[in-house]
């Protein structure tokens, strides 16, 4: 196998070692050898960020109904015991604001602002002010599956790296998409990246970075490949894959 020097890249903190996208998870991603460390941010009905996936809290909330996160307020959400419902040790669900103090030159970032229309944007402008607050921008990357909300970066963080991110049901040509909104790189579900889309996105001056790999024969299939950068929920197996097979 090829050497690879590209980016190992924490899913939701490190979301196979300890409960996702919360602070346990995060300092399990840096223990495991993680560059970088990718989460995700919704916004509370009180207006605020919170380091949270899902668009309701029905998989951590007993007879939540599909309450969704903007249904909740900041306190309500920061009460969840993530780790707990997930079978797992116990962890809560952390604000952007406290994620960001604790991972401040520690460890790269990835944000991925969920969300979209009026909802993703609205996320978005909170997200870059929370990363201006804690005077965090150098080495961080913005994402979203959203166009218009990848678009709205480039005004609102013009210095902020952005990527585009796509899986199987994107139709339309996401190179093209990317470049044409000013990204660094492309965030593509690892089913995706073959030798074609990386030729293209070499062609486009784009990185192309692929997700969410947890076995590793897929992880030294895009080693050999040279790929970018690998997410994963296993930030410590990609750690091991690098050294090669039955390493």
């Amino acid at each position: 196998m090829k050497t690879w020097h590209g980016e190992i890249i924490g899913h939701r903190g490190a979301a196979g070692l300890a409960p996702e996208n919360t602070l346990a998870a995060f300092e399990a991603g840096i223990l495991a050898g993680a560059d970088r460390v990718e989460f995700d941010v919704r916004r509370t009905f009180d207006d605020l960020p919170v380091v949270f996936h899902d668009l309701n809290t029905d998989r951590f909330v007993p007879g939540a109904r599909g309450r969704t996160v903007t249904r909740h307020l900041l306190e309500e959400m920061r009460r969840i015991d993530v780790g707990a419902a997930l079978g797992q040790a116990p962890a809560l669900v952390p604000s952007l604001h406290e994620t960001l103090e604790v991972l401040k030159g520690r460890v790269q970032l990835n944000l991925e602002v969920k969300g979209s229309g009026a909802d993703g944007l609205r996320t978005l402008e909170l997200s870059v002010a929370a990363l201006e607050e804690a005077a965090i921008g150098d080495d961080t990357v913005l994402s979203s599956f959203h166009e218009p909300v990848v678009e709205r970066m480039r005004d609102a963080a013009p210095s902020i790296a952005r990527a585009l991110i796509v899986d199987l049901r994107y139709t339309g040509d996401a190179v093209a998409a990317a470049s044409r909104l000013g990204c660094s790189a492309l965030h593509a579900e690892q089913r995706l990246c073959g030798e074609s889309l990386l030729a293209r996105c070499r062609a486009a001056g784009l990185e192309l970075k692929a997700w969410t790999v947890n076995e590793e024969p897929a992880m030294w299939r895009l080693m050999d490949l040279g790929i970018d950068g690998i997410v994963s929920d296993h930030p410590d197996r990609v750690v091991r894959a690098r050294s090669g097979p039955g390493q």
